[in-house]
């Protein structure tokens, strides 16, 4: 009688044969949960990165064109910026009474009125040029255990 023959007979299968199965499905299931946890935590990286980026590309566009309206940076006349660094960051004055402020303290860069154009800022730079201002901006968005840090820098243009 063959092996196949005494398994139909016996109605079963043996205990190596479900222990065999049993490491396979065990093994396969266990790279699937690893594969799984990668592809989780690379999602979740990327997403980070990206609401990083995206949060310092809005607030040098709002710092260049202005929050809503056409008064931002872009408005400044030539020659009526001012740009002062400090201890705790820089102020940067332009149209005599409209400012930009960055404060290491605080994390972030605001306008005169107050208006926060990014916050988790953790470093910032502004220097006049012969026609305008460069401003760079470093920003980081954390979540849980991942960190993701975005460094955009633009040249703004001043009117004549």
């Amino acid at each position: 009688m063959s092996a196949l023959d005494q398994r139909a007979r016996r109605g079963g299968y043996t205990a190596t044969e479900i222990l065999v199965a049993s490491t396979i499905f065990l093994v396969a299931v266990t790279g699937t949960l690893a594969l799984l946890i990668l592809h989780q935590n690379s999602w979740y990286i990327t997403t980070l990165t990206t609401q990083s980026s995206g949060k310092v590309g809005k607030a040098l566009q709002d710092i260049v064109y202005g929050p809503g309206t056409n008064s931002g940076l872009r408005a400044a006349m030539l020659g009526s910026a001012t740009n002062y660094y400090t201890t705790n960051g820089w102020l940067l004055v332009y149209n005599g009474n409209r400012f930009l402020r960055y404060r290491i303290d605080y994390s972030n860069i605001v306008d005169e009125t107050g208006h926060v154009f990014c916050d988790n800022v953790i470093s910032s730079t502004v220097s006049l040029t012969v026609k305008g201002c460069m401003i760079g901006i470093t920003a980081v968005e954390q979540g849980g255990r991942h960190r993701s840090l975005s460094r955009m820098t633009t040249s703004v243009r001043f009117r004549n």
